[in-house]
């Protein structure tokens, strides 16, 4: 339980916390959640297939866990990056909305 429990957690408080930064109004909320969903669900396809059926047996696992790895960091930086320099240029904090 304390190796599984808190990197579960962890995973489980994901998806809320797009929603809060992803959604400027409520009137918009059920588009942002379903588009999450979608997004989720096609990337635990590929994540689940992808990497199984194609890039193991082709490359291996020392080199396939890069090849996944490494978009989802490129990913985070630029989204950190972008929102770093919004607040900097807007003097906002990112994501959070007028209520």
């Amino acid at each position: 339980m304390p190796i599984f429990v808190p990197p579960l957690f962890l995973l489980g408080t994901v998806t809320p916390g797009l929603n809060k930064f992803a959604t400027d109004s409520l009137g918009n909320n059920a588009s942002v959640v379903g588009r999450l969903f979608a997004c989720n669900t096609v990337g635990s396809i590929l994540g689940t297939f992808l990497p199984t059926f194609v890039t193991i047996p082709a490359v291996g696992t020392f080199v396939t866990f890069p090849i996944f790895s490494g978009p989802l960091l490129a990913l985070a930086l630029v989204y950190f990056l972008a929102a770093r320099a919004r607040t900097e240029t807007c003097g906002d904090t990112p994501g959070l909305g007028v209520w």
